[in-house]
Parts: structure tokens; C-alpha cells; sequence
């Protein structure tokens, strides 16, 4: 499930001397062959938000000055988008006669709270990094695939 989309923002610290024309920012999830690269012409930035990345996926970024001389080699770091190593799959079962709450996380932090009717069953996408799932009854479990 883990299909939610974010905006991951790199930074890094700038060189002494800034490069004459600025960085080529490249990234892809880890694992995956085929890089996005983007050009960033500003010589004096020191960061770039990357859309369109899943929450739950580890990124693998590459940034590299570019020099009217030449340009220096790809430093190459694996980041992991802020939430994503505690962002999981959950399923709520609501078994009893009654209506049940439950409020949790998503991957950007935002806090969500809502009921789930007797009988009832939820899939969603959870952070416990900015804090615990909370539910007033039913059985909460991991999913995993």
C-alpha cells in the first residue's frame, strides 16, 4: 500500500569557491537502475525538492558541481525521506457491536482521527515516527507483502 507521494527536499553544504554553473542533482529509488536527473543553473543553492516520491521508498541522490572547466564527480548518498523507515501498512478490524476511533500518523505527519463502524474493516498508511496509533477497540495489525 505505501503508495502515498511527498515531496523529498535535499540539501547538502555548498563548496568554498560555488560552481560556476551550478549542480545536476541525480535520483532514483534504491535498487532501481535508471536515474532522473535535474540541473540546478544556481550556482549559490544548496537544495532541490524532488516530487512524486513514495513515502515509503529509500532514495538514492547524486549531486555533482558543474564547472565551466569541467565538472566534479558524483558524491554519491543513499537518504531515506523524512518518516519512511517507520511508515507501514496497518489493517484495523472492528469485530465488535460498536463503532470504534482511531487516529494515527500519515507519512508527512499529519495527524488523522476517525471512527470505524461496527463490523467494519481499514487498510491505511501509518507513521509511528511522529507518534503511536491510537484505537479505542478492534485488533490493529502490520501489514506486510
Amino acid at each position: 500500500m505505501c503508495t502515498t507521494l511527498k515531496i523529498l527536499n535535499i540539501q547538502w553544504n555548498a563548496p568554498t569557491i560555488p560552481p560556476s554553473e551550478g549542480y545536476t542533482i541525480r535520483y532514483r529509488p534504491v535498487g532501481a537502475s535508471n536515474w532522473t536527473t535535474h540541473v540546478l543553473a544556481n550556482p549559490v543553492a544548496t537544495s532541490v525538492a524532488i516530487p512524486n516520491v513514495q513515502a515509503c521508498t529509500d532514495v538514492e541522490v547524486s549531486i555533482q558541481a558543474n564547472c565551466g572547466d569541467g565538472r566534479f564527480g558524483f558524491e554519491t548518498t543513499t537518504i531515506i525521506p523524512a518518516g519512511s523507515r517507520q511508515c507501514r501498512d496497518y489493517q484495523l478490524v472492528n469485530s465488535s457491536g460498536q463503532s470504534i476511533t482511531y487516529s494515527y500518523f500519515t507519512c508527512d505527519g499529519v495527524e488523522m482521527s476517525t471512527n470505524l463502524a461496527a463490523g467494519q474493516t481499514t487498510y491505511f498508511t501509518a507513521s509511528t515516527d511522529y507518534g503511536s496509533i491510537r484505537t479505542s477497540g478492534g485488533t490493529l495489525t502490520q501489514v506486510t507483502t
